[in-house]
């Protein structure tokens, strides 16, 4: 089995960059611009307004009768596009599109004032550069952060939250630890070889 270090050596020999984080830009989200109390209620007596300005790059974003948002900055001026998707049980949700590749999107990142998507913009998360051992331990935090948000915890249920999404959450934390042990064990096999059988015991 081929080793990490070596492909990733070898790509940065032929050049390789990695990607910028997604957490080092500035980032608007349609959910907490649009999906608010506040905004539902100003959208019913205001059709225009400052959203947000960026004096380092002159940037003004105003949002439009339409719900678009339109945006000047030092390099000129754009147009972003929203789109309203029903909910199952009322209300609705609000999301951008990309004015490059018009997909529909609810993070938009600012790269010298232009708001793009990630896969615009060519940005990773963090998680993307995590071994697979790392990336399954972060989500099984992810998951147990998902039920103290909620008031509860691996062993305790939240309170108005169904049995039935408490078990899958906790199978999908069982889960998420059983596959990064089986990660844990295969990175150990390609760092150390032979060697590994000694660290992990007699059951590798």
């Amino acid at each position: 089995m081929t080793h990490w270090g070596w492909y990733w050596g070898v790509k940065r020999q032929e050049g390789y960059k990695a990607k910028q984080l997604c957490s080092w830009f500035e980032v608007i989200d349609s959910f907490d611009i649009f999906n608010t109390r506040l905004m539902t209620s100003f959208l019913t007596y205001s059709t225009t307004r400052t959203l947000l300005e960026i004096p380092g790059l002159d940037l003004k974003m105003t949002l439009q009768e339409d719900n678009s948002l339109y945006v000047v900055y030092s390099g000129g001026n754009y147009n972003i596009p929203t789109e309203r998707k029903a909910c199952n049980f009322g209300g609705f949700y609000t999301f951008f599109h990309c004015p490059d590749c018009s997909k529909r999107m609810r993070k938009l990142y600012c790269l010298n004032g232009r708001y793009l998507c990630r896969k615009c913009a060519n940005l990773s998360y963090k998680t993307q550069r995590l071994y697979p051992s790392r990336r399954l331990y972060h989500m099984q935090l992810q998951t147990e952060a998902t039920l103290k948000a909620k008031g509860g915890s691996l062993y305790e249920k939240p309170p108005r939250m169904h049995r039935s999404t408490f078990q899958r959450i906790k199978r999908k934390h069982i889960d998420y630890e059983i596959k990064g042990e089986d990660a844990s064990n295969r990175e150990l096999r390609e760092w150390y070889g032979s060697r590994a059988n000694f660290l992990l015991g007699d059951n590798f």
